[in-house]
């Protein structure tokens, strides 16, 4: 295993701190789950940015819906 360091905002590191210990593990074990889910699937995190990427992929043919910012990003106000 290979050691590195990693600066983390304070509150970023409060939120891991706390949610490392409510899963009962070290904040290192906690990065490294994190790590690991995000490695084997790299979408997973990006579409925690992106709402479009989480729908990526699943058109098929050249019609796209004429609401579709409606159902990505919920109702548009006008």
């Amino acid at each position: 295993m290979k050691r590195i360091s990693v600066s983390l905002p304070n509150g970023l590191h409060h939120r891991f701190r706390q949610e490392a210990s409510r899963a009962r593990l070290s904040m290192s074990g906690l990065v490294r789950s994190r790590l690991a889910s995000t490695a084997s699937d790299p979408r997973k995190a990006l579409s925690n940015v992106d709402p479009l990427l989480k729908v990526a992929g699943i058109c098929q043919g050249p019609l796209l819906s004429d609401l579709i910012d409606e159902e990505l990003y919920g109702a548009l106000k006008n």
